[in-house]
């Protein structure tokens, strides 16, 4: 796509990467042609300012924190201790995947009493987690406390599994996802869903800008951050506005 890119002259790339270290050589083709790229909401493992201009995403090691916090707070106030937790991934080897989860392990870490009864991968699908899940249950006999999702879809997912298994959100097994659905707002007002942390898509106006400062010669940052929230049953109301 880069290559075809190119050959029509584009002057400006924007990608967004599914693999961090797959993109590497569309990141080299782009700088041997002189075109600056800017990466959005997913980052590659290269050179800040030398394979690409800038990175403009949501900070995942935060969204991955908040969701540990939240987890580890909720867990607290019922006198759950230690804390059994399960974590799904999404697709292995995006930068996504990689900070969400540190983020998440930043914040067990802090806990001091996470114990992680599984970890697996469920490619961003509901119907995956959902099945994974289910399998996640079955070998534990449903005794956890938390799922950490990095990903709505996947949280949703995983609320249909404890559904057929008897188990309900917020009073058996908290469920935290990642993304800012209204779907998953929806269910978090519905007690379907304890909490989510935003990621969201609508910041177009800032790629655009920082575009504008490179091509007219100005400095841009190579880490853009965009600003999220973490959304519970305390102000689902308030942020409802930013789902998507």
């Amino acid at each position: 796509d880069v290559e075809s890119l190119l050959a029509q002259g584009c002057n400006v790339i924007v990608i967004v990467c599914i693999d961090a270290d797959a993109v590497k050589p569309a990141l080299d083709l782009c700088k041997k042609a002189g075109v600056p790229v800017f990466l959005k909401a997913r980052g590659a493992n290269a050179e800040p300012g030398v394979d690409y201009v800038s990175f403009i995403a949501s900070d995942f090691v935060w969204e991955g924190e908040q969701a540990g916090m939240w987890i580890a707070n909720a867990c607290k106030e019922k006198g759950i201790d230690p804390v059994d937790v399960v974590v799904i991934q999404g697709i292995i080897g995006g930068t996504d995947v990689r900070d969400r989860g540190q983020g998440f392990y930043n914040a067990a870490e802090k806990a001091g009493n996470f114990n992680i009864v599984a970890e697996q991968p469920a490619n961003w699908s509901r119907a995956e987690a959902q099945e994974v899940v289910q399998n996640i249950l079955q070998s534990t006999g449903g005794d956890i406390d938390a799922i950490y999702c990095m990903n709505d879809e996947m949280a949703l997912g995983a609320v249909l599994a404890l559904k057929a298994n008897n188990l309900k959100v917020n009073e058996d097994v908290f469920v935290v996802g990642v993304d800012g659905l209204i779907e998953a707002f929806d269910a978090i007002k519905s007690g379907d869903l304890s909490a989510t942390v935003t990621c969201t898509p609508k910041y177009a106006n800032t790629v655009f800008d920082a575009i504008e400062t490179c091509i007219d010669g100005g400095t841009v940052d190579t880490y853009i951050p965009v600003p999220d929230v973490l959304v519970d049953a305390t102000n689902v109301d308030q942020y409802y506005h930013l789902g998507f």
